[in-house]
């Protein structure tokens, strides 16, 4: 009987590692081979025309973005492009919704910027458990 408790407490555990790891994957970088004028405009194009309403404001770097998703999840996330020698950095930040239907937002925003013509020199996550 112990060891049951035992597996049933490892499986528990797990399951909710599991969990929050998947919540906090939040913050997401890539890098472009293009200068961050270039960029602010085909990330905004490619937003419109994944209905996510981007806005960038007083700040032309910044791009904030929201999306209603099917299942009735509102997602919002906002983007800051940043020069890194010739290239531009964009930092993509969940600050609402679903994890899993924010990075399904972010995969086709890649594949918009692909389509564009854009090469992703780089793709990373960062996550905090």
């Amino acid at each position: 009987e112990e060891a049951v408790e035992t597996v049933e407490q490892l499986t528990r555990h797990r399951s909710f590692a599991l969990e929050t790891f998947v919540q906090k994957l939040s913050n997401m970088h890539f890098e472009v081979e293009e200068p961050p004028e270039v960029v602010v405009k085909q990330v905004v194009q490619a937003l419109a025309e994944l209905n996510c309403n981007p806005e960038n404001g007083k700040n032309y770097f910044k791009i904030k973005a929201m999306a209603d998703h099917p299942e009735g999840d509102l997602v919002c996330f906002n983007i800051t492009v940043r020069r890194k020698g010739e290239n531009s950095v964009l930092e993509v930040r969940r600050t609402r919704g679903s994890s899993l239907n924010f990075h399904q937002l972010y995969r086709d925003l890649l594949t918009k910027l692909s389509d564009a013509g854009q090469e992703v020199v780089l793709d990373h996550l960062e996550y905090e458990i």
